[in-house]
């Protein structure tokens, strides 16, 4: 078998430590949660996890950057001119879901914000990583409204900034607190619709939601 590259070797460890910091930052938090507990459970001694972060803070908002990213990549390669609308916004739907219901990303969007507050070095590595999320997310946002062929009559920037602060100031992912109109992920597949402008290209996702 041959030898990993630094760069490889590097790569295994920060993803074994992201995955160990997952289960820790469940259990515990970010702010309680044990440098050394993620080091040990990735195998690694604690100047290992200094050799590749800062903190938890970092390790925590390359996490949460890295789910939305994904989410956003699979999310685009639905927007195929070829694909019924129907087909698309169950996609999207399904795309939401996974992620507006998954406790680490509710917990580390929250954590995260407030750390922002807090702490003015990690408020700039964090805006400066939430202005890419955006970037992508305007991207997406133009992609669907290209698709739906509205892209010339929509703000995108504007539902962007809607859909971001919606998906942060509502505990969608709270199965204690259901959301009227159903799951979150068909909960935020409504508002983009809604902030699209319920184009006619869509109009099949109308049909199946009355």
């Amino acid at each position: 078998m041959a030898r990993l590259s630094r760069k490889e070797n590097r790569e295994l460890t920060r993803r074994r430590l992201r995955d160990a910091a997952k289960s820790e930052f469940l259990k515990n938090g970010v702010a309680t949660a044990s440098i050394d507990r993620i080091a040990e459970s990735a195998g690694y001694s604690r100047g290992a996890f200094y050799s590749n972060y800062t903190n938890k803070n970092e390790l925590a908002l390359e996490l949460l950057s890295e789910t939305i990213d994904k989410s956003i990549s699979q999310a685009t390669t639905l927007f195929s001119p070829a694909t019924p609308a129907e087909d698309v916004m169950r996609g999207l739907e399904a795309e939401f879901e996974l992620v507006l219901s998954e406790s680490l990303w509710w917990m580390l969007t929250s954590e995260l914000r407030l750390e922002a507050e807090r702490d003015r070095d990690f408020a700039t590595r964090y805006f400066e990583a939430e202005a890419v999320v955006t970037e992508r997310l305007n991207a997406m946002v133009g992609e669907l409204a290209r698709y739906a062929e509205c892209a010339d009559s929509v703000p995108i920037d504007y539902a962007v900034f809607v859909i971001s602060n919606f998906t942060r100031g509502v505990p969608l992912g709270d199965s204690s607190a259901p959301v009227p109109g159903g799951s979150p992920g068909r909960v935020l597949v409504n508002l983009l619709y809604d902030l699209l402008g319920r184009p006619v290209k869509l109009g099949t996702w109308k049909n199946i939601n009355q």
